[in-house]
């Protein structure tokens, strides 16, 4: 699945400068096109949103089932926790867990997930890095709407993480709309910011300060992801 369009060496470099790298057309033109007709057309999506001090998810149609004045309450609270503190909301599909639990099988996100858990996957992984840790992966896959974000964070809290990667999938994409992974120093500061392209991989170490910048309210599309770690240990999901 993996496609022949890069300098494997080139992009080893890079990484060992920097800890993040982005390996476009990383895919087979036809997989792409096929995983990004998939969760467009085959999935049930679920709202991922942080409210409080706890995650919640709203599984498939709950969230439209919540009376819209609450809706509304739930989401202005979630911007006011926002301007200080970590939150987050997007969709969400577990991809991996319902790849091994064998859940929408017949969808090709699925086919592409055996393609994540695959050996082939992991040992190019190890083989850009350099790490010999790297036992497992874990993945989801999301999707960013108007008004959806992700603040701040360095994803240290599990311990087995060890790289993180975003497979992006949205076909048309443009800055203004936001959606951009961002990466920070320590103080806060934005110092890159990747525009999700179709088919391009985004990898790097962790921890690393990084967010979601907000989807405008004229963003013309989704911004589709496939998401998730690369662990010292067996996956989590």
């Amino acid at each position: 699945m993996i496609s022949a369009c890069f300098d494997i060496e080139k992009l080893k470099a890079t990484f060992a400068s920097e800890r993040r790298v982005q390996i476009t057309d990383f895919l087979n033109a036809n997989v792409a096109a096929a995983a990004l007709a998939s969760l467009d057309q085959e999935v049930e999506w679920s709202f991922a949103i942080r409210e409080g001090e706890a995650d919640k998810l709203y599984l498939g149609s709950e969230w439209e089932a919540v009376p819209i004045e609450s809706r509304q309450e739930i989401l202005r609270a979630a911007n006011r926790r926002a301007s200080t503190d970590f939150q987050y909301m997007f969709d969400y599909y577990p991809l991996m867990s319902n790849y091994r639990a064998r859940i929408n099988a017949h969808a090709y996100a699925n086919h592409l997930a055996g393609f994540i858990a695959s050996d082939e996957y992991l040992s190019f992984v190890r083989e850009l890095t350099g790490s010999t840790e790297i036992a497992s992966v874990d993945g989801q896959a999301t999707r960013y709407r108007a008004g959806q974000y992700l603040t701040y964070h360095d994803d240290h809290a599990i311990k087995q993480r060890r790289f993180a990667y975003v497979l992006n999938l949205s076909q048309v994409w443009h800055p203004d709309w936001g959606g951009l992974l961002q990466f920070h120093e320590p103080g806060g500061t934005v110092v890159e910011a990747w525009v999700p392209q179709f088919n391009c991989l985004n990898l790097f170490a962790v921890p690393m300060g990084h967010s979601v910048s907000f989807v405008t309210p004229f963003a013309a599309a989704y911004r589709y992801a496939i998401t998730g770690w690369f662990l010292a240990g067996e996956e989590q999901q």
